[in-house]
């Protein structure tokens, strides 16, 4: 296993990035990003991976037995923690078939997994005009050591909306009922350990609403104070578009 300009695995340990060669030395790895294709059906203008339904890495892409691969390694170096960052959309059609296959391979290799998702399409299917739930996803997940991080920006839909291009109008409405269902139906809000919030400092939560006089952003922390969910705030990478 080893990193290269076409591979799209990424490495972290510590806080910082290591290099394979470096772990070969003696270090163990106890955390890792695996990154999968960049498919999404949002084009937020501030993302870091400029992904959309058409992704640039399409020609490089890794098959299941290099990912299978890097995960049974890490497991022998002591790994613990796994992450799929927001590069693309792991609950996203053309992704769901590897991401169900590194949920489970890390069950089977007893691997502490955090998916970062658009959160809707855990129920909801990309094209879908009516509001069907589909559970099959989270019956997947519910059992197994996952937490889900979902991209939520803004409490106001149609502000949500906007910042994720206005590519798909239900989204914000879709991604509420994900997490109404996820927490009120599936309970992956006890402990504060299964569910949270993501979200990047920007103009849009940085300004006082009118309702509290609060900055959107100390909304975002409140709720998820009152819910018990993970928090996740970042400030935008300056990467992709």
């Amino acid at each position: 296993m080893k990193t290269t300009n076409n591979s799209i695995l990424s490495i972290q340990h510590n806080n910082f990035h290591a290099d394979y060669n470096s772990i070969k030395e003696g270090k163990n790895l106890k955390s890792l990003w695996l990154t999968i294709p960049d498919f999404c059906h949002l084009k937020c203008p501030y993302c870091f991976a400029s992904a959309n339904e058409n992704p640039k890495s399409k020609k490089n892409l890794l098959d299941l037995s290099t990912y299978e691969d890097i995960l049974n390694q890490f497991a022998e170096m002591g790994g613990e923690f796994v992450g799929i960052p927001g590069d693309g959309e792991p609950f996203h059609p053309n992704n769901w078939s590897l991401t169900e296959f590194i949920i489970n391979k890390c069950n089977t290799l007893k691997i502490k997994l955090a998916i970062f998702t658009t959160g809707d399409l855990i129920f909801f299917g990309v094209n879908a005009t009516n509001n069907e739930i589909d559970r099959s996803k989270i019956e997947l997940i519910k059992d197994k050591d996952v937490v889900l991080l979902i991209k939520f920006n803004h409490s106001n839909p149609e502000i949500q909306n906007k910042l994720v291009g206005n590519k798909n109008p239900k989204y914000a409405i879709r991604r509420d009922a994900a997490i109404d269902i996820l927490i009120n139906e599936y309970h992956l809000n006890d402990n504060r350990k299964r569910i949270g919030l993501v979200t990047s400092i920007i103009k849009e939560n940085s300004e006082k609403l009118e309702s509290n006089g609060k900055l959107e952003i100390v909304n975002i922390f409140e709720r998820t104070i009152k819910d018990n969910l993970i928090f996740d705030c970042d400030t935008v990478l300056e990467l992709g578009r």
